[in-house]
């Protein structure tokens, strides 16, 4: 649900029984998360949604062949960011531009040389993006203007944190998104 004046207003889902979970909202009252699919119940095959009060819930896209999918930051812009992970369990992050925008898979827009990046956790309202590195690390993604190796706008990538993310948040970050097995 979103509480709005002391009143519930029940988030829609895909219809299965677990995996449905709002992960953050924006100014606007945008919220989104991830949501299981009924036909895909008894399973964490969970796909990323966005609900507005207007519109209601939508699923949104999924790197073609990925099993799961999360949005777990949104802006006032209403850029959206979270990760994509395949069968064999590559996580990726992602963003969607909008909620009617495909999804992107942040490391085909980064510079070169830049970390393999895991998650995008969140995103501010000037577009930065911090999330989880494939080395255990934090990263600060700042849009470029520039053009990325796969043909549009980048992302300039931070130096990288030089303290890990601590283990145990580590581990608890990875089972709130379904991610521990």
């Amino acid at each position: 649900v979103i509480w709005e004046n002391g009143v519930p207003t029940r988030i829609d889902d895909f219809g299965g029984h677990t995996w449905n979970t709002p992960t953050a909202i924006n100014n606007d009252g945008v919220v989104v998360g991830f949501s299981l699919p009924a036909d895909q119940e008894g399973t964490r095959f969970f796909r990323a949604f966005v609900w507005t009060k207007e519109g209601g819930t939508k699923m949104l896209d999924q790197i073609e062949g990925d099993v799961r999918s999360s949005a777990t930051g949104i802006n006032d812009d209403g850029q959206i960011v979270g990760f994509s992970r395949t069968a064999g369990a590559v996580l990726r992050a992602v963003i969607w531009e909008d909620a009617n925008a495909p999804i992107k898979n942040l490391n085909d827009h980064s510079a070169a040389g830049s970390p393999y990046l895991l998650i995008a956790g969140d995103i501010n309202n000037s577009g930065r993006i911090a999330g989880y590195t494939g080395n255990g690390l934090a990263f600060l993604a700042t849009p470029i203007d520039s053009i990325s190796h796969a043909g549009a706008p980048g992302f300039r990538i931070g130096p990288q944190a030089r303290v890990g993310i601590p283990e145990n948040i580590r581990l608890q970050l990875f089972q709130r998104w379904g991610l521990d097995d």
